[in-house]
């Protein structure tokens, strides 16, 4: 990957290829080049060497990927941890993991002392010689800004020049087989699960995503999100290096509408990747009609499956192409389809990219007929690494080399993939398997409803029943019977909510996703749960 970005360098070293705008820093091409040889070159010189695993942890500034492009360079694999997380993940992933430096961005302020909680005796320790048993290998707490205190190595002190010779010799080291980056899955689910990923992977399934969107057109993106995830890995230091893209990022840390609004009007921005919660917020945003955003051709939208009628309402609102992706971190993307009224391309995530196969298969293992639901399952010329965890990795792919996405879906005969729950999402209710995505499709289409998510209620009658959990437009009421009369053309009354919770507001994971685990649990406490009298 670094060859690439000398490639760049060469072909256009003066676009800017990073710029933080609450920072107000700007690289171009060849700056950022010559900064990531310096930090490598003072990288080596800690005594970090190829094959040594490093973290970094920390909000979106430009020592992100400045830090991300020197371990690539010299070999080095980059584990991403997200801010937010509990200290006990944090910790397990620093002790799996062996890494021998963590590296701490300039914000958030209270990075330093969540830190000093892992390692008790850090205050009190000289740089470079950390000492603790609960993490063998690590020697170094890289910092910068207000997070550079007692203990930590200062990162602008690395920064080396005229070491450039030893950083090639390095360099040649690297294969592009050699993992470079691990990067941790959304944990919404479960404790997140780590993935390897070679310099190989990370660049072939994305170049055969932004052929597929006109490569030439990607020129400036906005990003918001967390490059600790595999779309923002990609999205940032993957796509300005097959592309010559250049990633602008708004603010540091959460989605603000208005801050991206006027980051695409003043950067005149052509693409911009969102996830779908604040797809949401964006939508419904009364500012939106109130920026020229003319300079915009498409949008990438990513991490949940999305109501066509919200996806073609920003289409109509932007006035750009819309670009469902549909994948996952182990897999990459998978599928994709440019939203058009009218198509199928709404209700769908489209068609496979480039090699990739998918299949629908019944709890038996065996394909089922075309329109027929079931579980989604992966092949890809790329293929899937593995976790750091060979039982878990084992439990995701099946003998004959197909990964399990844990969605269930089902393919139409013009090879069109339409997501229909996650597996682990489905409610059990007298033996109907309910899926909440295509209640919540239906659902959202009500006037009342500005955002919706369906859970499972445990009941001793049925096994399961239906919860729907909404979030109302202003002066607007729902109650069940009005669900039934929006959707009884469309599903069986067995399938239909049977509770009606108003929220204010969904609970979130670390990603910003919704937290369906902590939502229900909310659920239950509200509603009189029927208890068997045996």
């Amino acid at each position: 990957m670094h060859e690439l970005l000398e490639e760049r360098v060469k072909m256009h070293p003066d676009r800017e290829v990073h710029v933080f705008v609450s920072d107000n820093e700007r690289l171009n091409f060849l700056d950022f080049h010559r900064k990531v040889e310096e930090l490598a070159s003072g990288l080596l010189d800690i005594g970090l060497s190829k094959d040594d695993y490093i973290a970094i942890i920390g909000y979106n500034h430009m020592e992100l990927p400045l830090i991300a492009g020197a371990a690539r360079a010299i070999g080095l694999t980059t584990v991403f941890l997200q801010v937010g997380y509990p200290l006990h993940t944090i910790g397990d992933i620093l002790r799996k993991t062996s890494c021998k430096a963590l590296f701490l961005t300039r914000s958030p302020e209270n990075l330093y002392t969540d830190i000093c909680k892992l390692i008790p005796g850090l205050s009190s320790s000289t740089s470079g010689s950390i000492i603790s048993n609960n993490f063998p290998d690590l020697r170094y707490i890289v910092a910068t800004g207000i997070n550079h205190k007692s203990g930590t190595t200062k990162l602008e002190d690395l920064y080396l020049a005229g070491n450039e010779d030893t950083v090639r010799e390095a360099a040649k080291r690297v294969t592009i087989d050699d993992i470079c980056c691990v990067l941790m899955t959304s944990g919404s689910t479960g404790p997140p699960k780590l993935v390897k990923n070679s310099h190989f992977r990370m660049l072939n399934p994305a170049y055969g995503l932004f052929q597929l969107c006109n490569e030439s057109q990607v020129t400036k993106l906005v990003f918001c999100g967390s490059m600790a995830f595999v779309d923002g890995t990609v999205q940032t230091q993957v796509c300005p290096l097959l592309i010559g893209s250049t990633c602008i990022y708004p603010n540091a840390d959460a989605f603000d509408c208005k801050k991206f609004l006027q980051t695409i009007k003043d950067e005149r921005a052509t693409h911009f990747m969102l996830m779908f919660h604040w797809l949401i917020q964006l939508v419904y945003d009364p500012a939106l009609k109130l920026y020229d955003l003319s300079s915009l051709k498409a949008g990438f939208i990513t991490g949940s499956p999305i109501p066509p009628s919200v996806a073609i309402l920003l289409s109509k609102k932007l006035n750009v192409d819309i670009m469902i992706t549909y994948g996952s971190t182990e897999i990459f993307d998978v599928s994709c389809v440019y939203v058009q009224e009218g198509h199928k391309s709404c209700t769908t995530v489209g068609k496979p990219i480039g090699n990739n196969k998918i299949k629908i298969v019944n709890e038996s293992g065996h394909p089922v007929k075309f329109g027929e639901e079931g579980e989604v399952l992966v092949k890809t010329d790329i293929g899937f690494e593995g976790y750091f965890d060979a039982r878990k990795t084992n439990e995701a792919v099946t003998s004959d080399g197909w990964f399990r996405m844990g969605d269930i879906g089902k393919l139409d005969q013009d090879g069109y993939l339409t997501i229909t729950g996650r597996t682990k999402d489905v409610i059990i209710r007298s033996c109907f398997n309910i899926y909440p995505f295509p209640l919540e499709t239906a659902l959202l289409s009500h006037p009342a409803v500005k955002s919706i998510q369906i859970v499972g209620i445990p009941d001793y009658r049925y096994g399961e029943d239906v919860c729907a959990c909404v979030i109302l437009n202003p002066g607007c009421t729902l109650a069940v019977e009005d669900i039934e009369k929006h959707c009884v053309d469309k599903f069986i009354m067995n399938h239909l909510p049977k509770h009606c919770l108003q929220f204010d507001e969904f609970p979130k994971g670390f990603t910003g996703k919704i937290d369906r685990k902590k939502l229900r649990e909310i659920a239950i406490g509200r509603i009189t749960v029927p208890t068997s009298p045996y």
